[in-house]
């Protein structure tokens, strides 16, 4: 591998924080963009474990507690605090009377503290609706303005899957191929099942059979995909 001039400079050595290409700083860019390619490489394939201890009880209201629909259109905050282990979201939604129109909106962190977003219509009739995407905070909640009279409320939680950190090799056959599943340390007398990361994005999630409750721990090694 070559090294550019600006990169051969006895001065002192300057910050890697770069944001933008250009001079120096393309150079750190390309470096950067160079190293992170070789670990994708080292991590594409191979064994992972992960372990969580103790994760809590499913909650429909953890990160935005029961919010009564309004005329005007919502901006609701979450105050909770963020999830050791990302789990799945779920929306409650609560139509007592009339019919609601629009979208509901949840702004959340990934499994890699990414920002995102998932937006569902609005249902017809009272629902608990699985997101089916792995979250460890919930940064905001957007309601639609309603037509009144309208009696109902939205909350949003977490429910019984797991976000995993890397997507589960599936193999003809076998399915995902998991090498161990461990519940309080001994192997699980029923297996958990998977959703995929095509499903539940960004690499699926877990959900184990004997569901988190704040006291239960679980092991997990598996081929990566």
């Amino acid at each position: 591998m070559t090294v550019s001039k600006s990169m051969k400079g006895t001065g002192p050595a300057v910050p890697h924080l770069a944001s933008k290409p250009g001079g120096w700083q393309g150079e750190i860019w390309d470096l950067r963009n160079d190293v992170d390619g070789s670990f994708k490489k080292l991590e594409t394939g191979g064994i992972t474990t992960e372990e969580w201890l103790a994760p809590p009880t499913a909650s429909l209201i953890y990160f935005v507690p029961v919010t009564a629909f309004t005329a005007a259109a919502q901006h609701v905050h979450s105050a909770a605090l963020p999830l050791v282990a990302p789990r799945n979201l779920v929306l409650d939604v609560i139509i007592g009377a009339g019919v609601a129109a629009g979208d509901i909106t949840v702004h959340y962190l990934d499994v890699e503290g990414q920002q995102k977003s998932v937006v569902v219509p609005m249902p017809a009739a009272t629902s608990t609706v699985d997101l089916l995407v792995a979250a460890t905070k919930v940064l905001d909640l957007e309601l639609p303005a309603c037509v009144l009279p309208l009696a109902g409320s939205a909350s949003v939680g977490f429910g019984d899957a797991i976000g995993l950190k890397h997507s589960v090799k599936t193999r003809t056959g076998v399915g995902a191929h998991v090498l161990e599943e461990l519940e309080d340390g001994a192997p699980a007398a029923v297996a958990g099942t998977f959703v995929t990361e095509i499903l539940s994005p960004d690499y699926g999630t877990y959900i184990p059979n004997t569901a988190p409750n704040g006291a239960h721990n679980y092991v997990l090694v598996y081929e990566r995909g």
